[in-house]
């Protein structure tokens, strides 16, 4: 249904302009990993660098590789997170992993490793801003983060301070103000 500029899925409440902002998110990470990364041998960070090691050793394709390692994330994250944002989450880790694979032919664009770092992290950036922007998980280990701030949002430490002669005091640490 639509009000105004702002439609949303029947039953799941997640906008269209949420899954327009991960499919962009899912873009500018598998440009990253095949215009800069992959070919220069760098591994980006979480499943994507994991995935980027394997595939120097084992010939499986990075994508099948990264949804591969989601699955488990995706049972844990269906407990914590709820069927909608799991869902959500899978499907896009699925389109993720297609596009890493089927822009794998594009050409490494330098050779210069500083270059690549820089140009792939600004790539990088662009897609986690997006995925923030969207409020959802973009998969891999960006799931696994949002599964633990729900699991654990807050966590009370006992802190003793005996120098200053103070009982003990309960603090509260909050890990995250978002309901993501």
């Amino acid at each position: 249904s639509c009000f105004g500029s702002i439609c949303t899925l029947p039953t799941t409440g997640i906008k269209k302009e949420q899954i327009l902002d991960l499919l962009l998110a899912d873009l500018f990470y598998a440009m990253a990993l095949n215009l800069f990364y992959v070919g220069n041998k760098i591994a980006a960070g979480g499943f994507a660098g994991l995935a980027t090691v394997i595939n120097s050793f084992i010939p499986i394709p990075i994508g099948i590789a990264v949804f591969i390692m989601t699955i488990p994330l995706v049972i844990v994250a269906w407990k914590v997170k709820g069927a909608a944002y799991t869902l959500m989450a899978l499907a896009t880790t699925g389109v993720y992993s297609l596009i890493v694979d089927l822009l794998s032919f594009l050409p490494t664009v330098t050779d210069d490793k500083l270059v690549a770092v820089v140009c792939g992290g600004i790539f990088y950036g662009l897609g986690a801003s997006m995925a923030i922007k969207a409020h959802m998980s973009s998969g891999g280990t960006d799931l696994l983060g949002k599964v633990l701030i729900t699991k654990f949002r807050t966590h009370h430490l006992n802190k003793s301070n005996q120098t200053n002669g103070h009982k003990n005091h309960d603090i509260l640490l909050r890990l995250s103000r978002s309901n993501n």
